[in-house]
C-alpha cells in the first residue's frame, strides 16, 4: 500500500513592514499645490511651444 502524500507546510508569515508615517493635512496639501504649480508650468511651456510652432510655422 501507498503512503499518503505528506501535506506541504503552510507558508510563514511575512515580515513585518515597515509603515510609513502617516502626512498630515498640511503636508497633503502642500504637496498637491507644488503638483498643481509644477502641471499649470509645465502645460503652459508645452502651450507656449505650440502656438509659436503654429504661430511661425503656419504661415
Amino acid at each position: 500500500m501507498t503512503e499518503p502524500t505528506p501535506e506541504p507546510a503552510p507558508p510563514a508569515a511575512p515580515a513585518a513592514v515597515p509603515q510609513r508615517p502617516r502626512e498630515t493635512q498640511k503636508q497633503t496639501e502642500k504637496g498637491i499645490l507644488i503638483w498643481l504649480c509644477f502641471f499649470l508650468f509645465v502645460t503652459h511651456i508645452i502651450g507656449g511651444v505650440f502656438w509659436l510652432a503654429f504661430h511661425y510655422l503656419g504661415e
